[in-house]
């Protein structure tokens, strides 16, 4: 797999690296650790002229500076990225690159280009305006990337979302639940989830949900014929039962400890809560659903599910 790997210096983005090691992914891998050069053209604001120039005097010399030393800061970092990488994943083919635009430009940019079958960034920034900042960049990467977005996050046990992870913690079983709603993008996702490597004993929760009222607003089948009252708790309509007992099975053949689940709600609370109840160490789940409503719908499930988790997040296309 090629790997692009978002990397600022902050604790997330440490996280997120050290999360990697819980992910499956293959030795043989080649891994780029994007740093971004934050370079200002203009003063910050767009201020020109008057009281920003008396209050903050920049030299025109120590402008031209700024581009110059934003990249040789971002080069050094780049750097130390692939250096972590490197030791965290010693088969893999591991490089720093440095690169002066937006971050989340950069990095969709990147990931086309090369092009990278993942992009894995942290949850949030250094400080409290890279959490703002940082954390719209991880949202804005999963809406516009064209490959699967990974947004990492600490290892269970680590609270708060800015301790790193121990630097080689001991590859424990991992526990994963998987979104499906037979569409796609959601087998795309389990089939990402069975291709990889897990440590013995990992366990995954399929979760189908029954999305009442997206179901009414597209006329669904299933709704027209009566609702979802008449099914027992936990056991839905037979389409959705299938597609989670069948996702199931594929990846029980791969190794997994896997139980399929129905359940009824909006289906951005009830991932999330299951994957609390459930001591997920990420969730997987499809970048989009069925037709073109249910596109724009479940494409906003997967974004707020990326940006309000616990635990990581995988978003696969």
């Amino acid at each position: 797999m090629r790997i692009l790997i978002g990397y600022d210096g902050s604790a997330c983005a440490d996280a997120a690296v050290d999360d990697l090691k819980r992910s499956g992914l293959p030795d043989g891998s080649e891994a780029r650790a994007v740093c971004v050069a934050h370079i200002w053209t203009e003063p910050p604001g767009g201020y020109a002229g008057g009281d920003y120039e008396e209050l903050y005097p920049l030299h025109p010399d120590y402008l031209r500076r700024l581009p110059a030393e934003a990249m040789e800061e971002a080069k050094a970092l780049a750097e130390t990225a692939a250096g972590k990488i490197s030791r965290r994943f010693p088969t893999w083919k591991t490089e720093g690159l440095a690169v002066a635009d937006s971050p989340q430009g950069s990095l969709v940019g990147t990931a086309d280009q090369w092009p990278a079958d993942l992009i894995v960034v942290g949850s949030h920034g250094r400080s409290a305006l890279g959490r703002l900042v940082m954390g719209s960049v991880s949202q804005n990467v999963v809406t516009h990337a064209r490959c699967s977005v990974r947004v990492g996050r600490a290892s269970r046990g680590v609270q708060g979302g800015d301790s790193v992870a121990p630097p080689d913690p001991p590859v424990a079983p991992v526990r994963l639940v998987i979104g499906v709603d037979g569409s796609p993008d959601a087998a795309r996702a389990v089939g990402a989830v069975a291709a990889r490597v897990w440590p013995r004993e990992s366990k995954a929760l399929v979760v189908s949900v029954l999305d009442g009222y997206l179901s009414t607003l597209v006329a669904s089948p299933l709704a027209v014929s009566g609702g979802w009252s008449e099914f027992p708790r936990g056991h839905g309509p037979p389409t959705a039962r299938m597609a989670a007992e069948r996702a199931a099975d594929r990846l029980r053949e791969v190794g997994l400890a896997a139980e399929a689940v129905v359940r009824e709600g909006d289906p951005k609370r009830v991932l999330l809560d299951e994957a609390t109840n459930f001591g997920a160490d990420c969730i997987v789940v499809g970048a989009k659903g069925h037709g073109r409503l249910e596109r724009l719908l479940l494409g906003s499930v997967s974004a707020a599910i990326a940006a309000r988790a616990h635990c990581s997040v995988e978003v696969v296309r």
